[in-house]
């Protein structure tokens, strides 16, 4: 009975470590390395501010409240409600707020970023116009970037990258792709990057949260039918199956118009398609990349034919 007790009073010391006392010093070491973060900043005429910035161990995430970027002037470039990083381990963590460590040098990561709001002077006189039209009196945006890396295998899956327009729509993309390896500082823009790599699967899905009710309400404001104006009626059937007369894209596209839920387009080819083969492809025979693919596309959760060979 006494070894029991023994026993129970290590695992709770253990346990209370654990959960206050590495705690506390990873916590530490992080408030240090974002008073270096903002130093790096403040160098491109910058000033970065944070409310918080919190730990949490199970599970193991970093979340900044209401980080926002301002010129040394104060003038607003970006804020945010929250940013999150998750998804890696506790050793990683650690050697990130000692800077021996990079975000990019991790296999595994997730980040969140949560009602990014940009100075509406960074956007384009077009987009800020559109967003008038349609109604929107701001562009608040939720993005999502989470990656995982197999070494072993030299497996990259790609499990989210995503830009979602509050009472507007998600735009959301997936991959795994194989003989990947992971560069020093992974830059998802960077699209050289996956030059030698292989497709195994693919996926982008749009689902709508309002978008096209505001699109609608410009037609009907502009007294246009919103077939005509999302210019389905093209003459030039050559180039955009989408226009042929009855065919079945163009009705899935025009239940969607009336209907909108999710369009989502998958490619999942029968054996891993290098890259460089795709680009090749593409310029000789666009129709057999397209049976190579195995492309298939869901309107509102019903499949619908892409080609002849479906």
């Amino acid at each position: 009975m006494k070894i029991k007790v023994v026993v129970l009073s290590f695992l709770i010391t253990a346990f209370l470590s654990l959960n206050f006392v590495i705690p506390q010093l990873a916590q530490e070491h992080l408030q240090a390395h974002m008073t270096d973060v903002q130093d790096a900043v403040y160098k491109y005429g910058l000033e970065l501010t944070f409310e918080d910035v919190r730990l949490s161990y199970i599970p193991l995430r970093i979340r900044i409240n209401k980080l926002n970027i301002n010129t040394k002037e104060g003038e607003k470039v970006l804020s945010t409600d929250r940013v999150d990083f998750s998804s890696w381990s506790f050793v990683e963590l650690y050697n990130i707020t000692q800077g021996e460590m990079d975000f990019g040098d991790l296999t595994k990561l997730k980040i969140s970023v949560q009602k990014l709001e940009l100075n509406e002077v960074y956007l384009s006189p077009r987009l800020k116009s559109a967003l008038t039209e349609l109604g929107y009196e701001k562009l608040v945006l939720n993005i999502v970037s989470d990656y995982d890396y197999k070494v072993e295998t030299r497996d990259f899956y790609l499990n989210e990258l995503s830009v979602e327009g509050l009472q507007m729509g998600k735009l959301s993309v997936s991959a795994h792709l194989t003989d990947f390896s992971l560069p020093n500082g992974l830059d998802l823009k960077d699209m050289s990057q996956f030059q030698q790599s292989s497709v195994k699967r693919f996926s982008v899905e749009y689902v709508d949260n309002s978008l096209m009710t505001s699109v609608r309400s410009l037609a009907e404001k502009n007294n246009v039918s919103l077939d005509r104006y999302i210019a389905f009626e093209k003459t030039d059937t050559k180039r955009d199956p989408a226009n042929i007369e009855d065919s079945e894209i163009k009705t899935g596209l025009r239940d969607f118009l009336h209907n909108p839920q999710s369009v989502k387009l998958a490619v999942t080819p029968d054996k891993e398609i290098p890259f460089k083969d795709i680009s090749l492809m593409m310029m000789l025979s666009p129709y057999k990349l397209i049976e190579s693919l195995q492309p298939s596309l869901q309107i509102n959760g019903s499949t619908v034919q892409l080609y002849k060979g479906n």
